[in-house]
């Protein structure tokens, strides 16, 4: 007996290969798909990369050139600025130099010894570091005590030499100096701030003095040390209406006017130094007063 033909199996055994065959092209064409976009992401990635390094050499050295340039600029201008500074200063010596000249002009129309204003300039710059003063209050001493007597370049020759008493008028035009010497300095911009220890070093503690009847410490303390300063070594020159006076009766006369014309404390503290550093022989009881202070 004859076994029938199984037609069936081979056709499914053909379509199982077949299904077979799909998947591994699937699975080759997904594998092979992953792959190139693996590389491409991979070659992308890399060429990402080579940008950046090359936008990263370009950024470095266009800062690197900037910076040199920088560099040089600041040298030049640092130099410019130095420069620019020396010049300043030059300036400002020469300035002061011809205000100091012309002070000491004016010394000489008053027949003062041309040494005034350096003796006061010393003793007062001694007298603000005896009372700790501030480098600034120095500077101002420094320039107010050279530069004190400027406003009588606005003063007539015959009442500077006169060599009697003032009458009230003449009186009135030499007590304008002081003000005027304000003005001078105050139009010079990097002596400005010592144009009030100027204006004011006729001012009396008690506020009887001129221009503006300042009193106690409302009179700056520049011009309060140059009062005192400037007092004693008038009264111990010789001035047209009168002779020197002795130290002695120079120190008396300090001592009136203490606590009216003067600043108590600042008469006491020159004192001491007229004692200390000078040698000059108080009375006792002006001694002890002053070192009671």
């Amino acid at each position: 007996m004859k076994r029938p033909i199984r037609t069936g199996a081979p056709a499914k055994f053909a379509a199982y290969n077949f299904f077979v065959l799909i998947a591994l092209g699937l699975g080759a064409t997904y594998i092979l798909d992953r792959y190139i976009r693996n590389a491409v992401l991979l070659n992308l990635s890399l060429a990402v990369g080579a940008v950046l390094i090359v936008l990263y050499l370009v950024q470095f050295t266009i800062v690197k050139s900037a910076s040199a340039e920088l560099t040089r600029e600041n040298r030049d201008l640092r130099k410019s600025t130095d420069e620019v500074v020396a010049s300043y200063e030059k300036l400002k010596a020469h300035y002061v130099g011809t205000l100091i000249f012309l002070d000491r002009t004016i010394d000489a129309r008053d027949e003062v010894s041309d040494a005034h204003s350096d003796r006061l300039k010393s003793i007062a710059h001694k007298m603000a570091g005896r009372l700790a003063l501030s480098p600034d209050a120095h500077r101002r001493i420094a320039y107010g005590s050279q530069l004190h007597d400027i406003g009588k370049i606005g003063v007539p020759e015959r009442i500077l030499q006169k060599p009697g008493d003032l009458d009230p008028a003449e009186a009135t035009e030499m007590r304008r100096h002081s003000r005027l010497g304000a003005e001078i300095i105050r139009s010079v911009p990097f002596l400005a701030d010592i144009a009030d220890v100027i204006e004011h070093h006729h001012e009396r503690f008690d506020g009887a003095g001129y221009p503006d009847n300042l009193a106690g410490d409302d009179i700056p303390i520049e011009s309060r040390i140059l009062s005192v300063v400037d007092a004693f070594d008038t009264m111990t020159h010789d001035r047209p209406y009168r002779p020197a006076l002795s130290p002695e009766i120079a120190v008396d006369k300090l001592v009136e006017g203490r606590g009216s014309q003067f600043d108590p404390g600042v008469v006491d503290l020159f004192l001491l130094y007229l004692a200390e550093e000078q040698g000059i022989n108080l009375p006792p009881e002006e001694s002890g007063g002053a070192l009671a202070a």
